[in-house]
């Protein structure tokens, strides 16, 4: 049975050990966040943040990593520890939080050629709004779920910032759809 418990520091060995196990395959270049690869920063981040064991029968597998911010709950990291990928203890935790914070806007990143963690992210509901690129020239993905209207109606402003959204959604679409547009072709 998949359980979430907020995290507190003595968790820090148990979700620095799960997370290690969750990137150590990764053929993916620059893969692993830099919590993945600091124990002190994670345990910066278990002080300061708001972060979450996932239990499987009583133990940690995995964690999330939650930067509340003031426009949105920043999504820094989500890891099951490797031998237990694919079974859907991922989907189940983060979809356990994100019923947690029904009307909050969700935003992350995840590194672009990683086609298995943005599917991940699309099968929660998350859409891809851009793309970033990192330190090393590394390209992200960058992804947002908008918060779920409860039962209050919808307002002006609900509705131009879903227009907004989604023109800006269909400007990109259609940007780099159009035979012609992008970055000039290098000649030989």
């Amino acid at each position: 049975m998949i359980e979430l418990r907020r995290a507190v520091p003595e968790d820090l060995d148990c979700l620095f050990e799960a997370a290690n196990s969750a990137f150590a395959g990764s053929t993916v270049s620059g893969k692993g966040p830099r919590w993945k690869r600091s124990r002190e920063f994670l345990g910066d981040c278990l002080a300061e943040q708001e972060c979450w064991c996932i239990l499987l029968d009583g133990r940690t597998v995995g964690g999330l990593l939650l930067f509340p911010q003031p426009d949105c709950l920043w999504l820094e990291g989500a890891f099951v520890e490797a031998g237990h990928q694919g079974e859907g203890i991922g989907q189940q935790a983060l979809g356990e939080l994100l019923r947690r914070y029904p009307e909050a806007t969700w935003r992350l990143k995840t590194p672009a050629a990683d086609k298995r963690d943005c599917h991940f992210y699309e099968k929660l509901g998350f859409v891809r709004t851009g793309t970033e690129t990192g330190h090393g020239g590394q390209e992200f993905a960058l992804y947002e779920k908008i918060r779920i209207l409860s039962e209050k109606p919808l307002t002006e402003l609900d509705f131009s910032y879903i227009i907004i959204k989604l023109s800006c959604f269909l400007r990109q679409q259609v940007f780099y759809n159009i035979k012609g547009f992008g970055p000039p072709a290098e000649e030989d």
